[in-house]
């Protein structure tokens, strides 16, 4: 990581990055409209028709984040300034939709024999931290913004605050704390925290972004991205 946040310099839009998005989206429209929905109501057609590995869609995005968000971090001028761009940049759509969600649920769930989602879970899913409170999301699906919104915590406070000149140090530890979580897997909300389980994706994401716009090849990242 770097020690720095460069905001200077002209802004450049990958459409590789876009055309990637598309691909993720669609899996994982895939996969609620088919093995999930088997899962929970049952299909008519055949399940050698549902897209089982769908949900590696949701990792594909936390990947295209982690190069995104990264290289928004180098652009913006402080904390405060990438706060803003990822707040304007997700809570308003995001409130959109979870009314749409909640109002569609709260009439509609009883006829599927599920419970409705309530105020509460209206108001405090407005907040995207829902497991912070131990509340129900509106809709499971929701659950990969709150693994967003801890990286970009993550990644503000190595890139963005006075302690970035630890940021080298800090790559460390984390990428030594994923390891260490994928060998013994523990339960606890320190990893739920640090993004350990899904740290490894919005890493790769990093080092991608890294050897994309690097000036010559750096084979330690090509070694990491490997790893």
């Amino acid at each position: 990581m770097e020690q720095g946040a460069a905001s200077t310099g002209r802004k450049e839009r990958y459409r590789e990055i876009d055309g990637l998005r598309g691909i993720a989206a669609t899996m994982v429209l895939l996969f609620h409209y088919t093995h999930q929905f088997r899962e929970r109501w049952g299909h008519p057609y055949p399940a050698r028709y549902d897209l089982d590995i769908g949900y590696l869609g949701v990792h594909l995005f936390f990947v295209i984040s982690g190069f995104v968000i990264y290289m928004t971090v180098l652009r913006s001028r402080n904390a405060w300034d990438f706060a803003r761009k990822r707040i304007l940049r997700l809570y308003p759509a995001y409130w959109i939709c979870m009314t749409i969600t909640f109002i569609v649920l709260r009439y509609m769930a009883p006829s599927l024999g599920e419970e409705p989602p309530t105020w509460r879970e209206l108001g405090v899913g407005a907040t995207m931290v829902s497991k912070a409170f131990g509340v129900r999301w509106i809709d499971g699906a929701y659950w990969s913004l709150f693994i967003e919104l801890g990286f970009y915590v993550i990644i503000a406070v190595c890139l963005l605050s006075p302690l970035r000149r630890y940021a080298r140090w800090f790559a460390v530890l984390w990428f030594g704390a994923m390891v260490m979580h994928h060998l013994w897997r523990p339960v606890s909300g320190i990893s739920s925290a640090l993004v350990l389980h899904h740290g490894p994706l919005f890493l790769a994401g990093i080092l991608f972004y890294r050897l994309r716009t690097a000036s010559q090849r750096n084979a330690a990242t090509h070694a990491l991205i490997a790893g």
